[in-house]
């Protein structure tokens, strides 16, 4: 058997060599002789042989092990003839394993060197036998052109037939396939074919055709139920899409609550429209209460992918407005350390009557730089306004765990961190996993963990030691997370994250 792997593996290897004959088929050619002249090496004769041991002659009776071994011996010198014959055993299982992808690999080897005919061969097999496998075969030979002309048209009949008995996977694909080619026409029947079978990418596209009138008539209405299905089965962008309609109220009545729910699902599974759209919601208070923390937290991730040219148009909009000042403020305390400076302009925001102006004034009072530094002072203010901004909370956690400006409260700093991690924190949910990986106030629960470090990972929030700890989630293969396929990967990644530096790379952008 060993013989037989190295002998296929050089087949699909080593090109074609052209063999000189030696008479091996002359009708006064014995079974001694054409014995011989394989045995001497001569590729003809060994194919000769082997096609004797197929059908059986004289006194060699049929041995399917045997025409294979020949076969692979005078393939292995490059006789195509031989190529071919290996193609049919392994499709058939005779005198070896049956494999279809390399039946396959055989077949398409031996059609591309000359073996032309094969191809007449398989058409004739999926006439009379509805055969899958000549139907698959022949969609790639035409649909690439392996030894004869590409032809998109036959190729495509050849890929219609195949998904028509097949499953919903081979049904999608099979659409995505005709929707890359802009052949929405085709692709919509086999999406509907394979939503009707329950595939939720299926549903997805079946949708997303559907409200835009492509391949099918359009039925905003109808495409609508379809993404809330693919939505509730785990599709994200079927939230990132329903967002989008309830914020723009196209198809649907204008609903904000319902736009900021959707593109929060959609945002903490990375896609980037959703954390542009999430953070306008927290920008303007779009179905939520608004919050400039977080609003800041997911348009600043979403412009450093895809939506710079959205952000500076935003910043040219806001015209030195209240958001201005606050990412000004921002700058000077994050990347300045202008303590005195930040607390001016946090003050201008907190007199526009937003919460964030005050949160941030209170954390300019525990900075060591500051030289009215008073961490007492800071609790208070930020225990004022706790329940107004999810960042104060988190804060006031920071300072009830460390005893800065108030007495110690372990129990207390992991309430406030719980409600801030709830709220959408990243690094809240970076620090409440954190003890839940050592079971630090809180029981041992690695899937809780998990879970909050997938949340802040979205927000570009991991700090370095949640990383480490997100890659042990990962090596104990903790059901919650995502690509467990690609564990090992991921652990790479992990172990040599940086932290993410967006934001502050962001602010040496503010004008001042």
């Amino acid at each position: 058997m060993l013989f037989l792997a190295v002998a296929l593996a050089s087949v699909a290897m080593q090109p074609a060599k052209k063999v000189v004959k030696k008479g091996a088929k002359a009708s006064n050619d014995t079974i001694s002789v054409v014995m011989k002249q394989a045995q001497d090496g001569d590729a003809a004769a060994q194919n000769t042989l082997a096609q004797w041991y197929y059908t059986g002659k004289d006194t060699l009776k049929q041995d399917y092990r045997k025409a294979y071994t020949w076969w692979a011996h005078a393939a292995q010198q490059g006789n195509i003839d031989a190529v071919a014959s290996l193609a049919v055993c392994t499709q058939k299982g005779q005198g070896t394993q049956k494999d279809s992808l390399t039946a396959a690999k055989l077949y398409k080897k031996a059609i591309a060197e000359g073996r032309t005919d094969l191809i007449k061969q398989h058409e004739d097999a999926v006439k009379i036998n509805n055969s899958m496998f000549s139907a698959r075969l022949l969609q790639e030979v035409y649909g690439t052109g392996i030894g004869v002309k590409a032809d998109k048209e036959k190729a495509d009949v050849y890929q219609d037939m195949i998904a028509e008995i097949s499953d919903s996977t081979v049904q999608y694909k099979t659409a995505l396939a005709y929707l890359n080619e802009k052949k929405a026409d085709k692709a919509f029947p086999w999406f509907k074919k394979a939503a009707s079978k329950g595939h939720v990418g299926a549903i997805y596209y079946t949708a997303y055709l559907t409200f835009n009138g492509m391949g099918t008539t359009q039925d905003k209405e109808t495409a609508i139920k379809l993404y809330k299905m693919a939505g509730k089965n785990g599709f994200t962008m079927a939230n990132a899409r329903l967002a989008q309609i309830y914020f723009d109220g196209d198809g649907a009545e204008k609903d904000e609550v319902k736009a900021f729910e959707h593109a929060r699902i959609a945002a903490y599974d990375g896609k980037d429209d959703a954390r542009w759209l999430l953070g306008l919601c927290y920008l303007n208070g779009i179905g939520t209460a608004q919050d400039y923390y977080l609003a800041t937290q997911w348009l600043v991730e979403s412009a450093s992918r895809t939506h710079r040219k959205e952000m500076d148009k935003l910043l040219a909009d806001d015209n030195n407005g209240t958001y201005t000042l606050y990412l000004q403020g921002l700058r000077k305390f994050y990347v300045e350390k202008d303590y005195t400076a930040a607390m001016d302009l946090f003050k201008k925001v907190e007199k526009a009557k937003n919460v964030e102006g005050t949160v941030m004034q209170a954390m300019c009072m525990r900075e060591d730089g500051y030289e009215k530094k008073n961490e007492k002072k800071c609790v208070k203010m930020l225990e004022k306004v706790a329940g107004k901004s999810a960042v104060a909370t988190y804060y006031l956690s920071v300072m009830y765990e460390r005893g800065e400006g108030c007495a110690k409260n372990e129990a207390k700093a992991v309430e406030l961190l719980n409600a801030a991690a709830e709220a959408g924190v990243g690094y809240a949910q970076c620090k409440l996993a954190d003890r839940y990986m050592k079971g630090n106030g809180v029981p041992v629960d690695y899937t809780k963990a998990a879970k909050l470090y997938i949340a802040a990972e979205a927000q570009g929030r991991l700090t370095s030691e949640s990383a480490k700890n997100l890659a042990e989630c990962y090596q104990k293969k903790i059901n919650a997370l995502p690509d467990l396929d690609k564990a090992e990967l991921r652990i790479q990644k992990l172990q040599n994250m940086r932290v993410n530096g967006n934001l502050i790379t962001f602010l040496t952008r503010i004008d001042n």
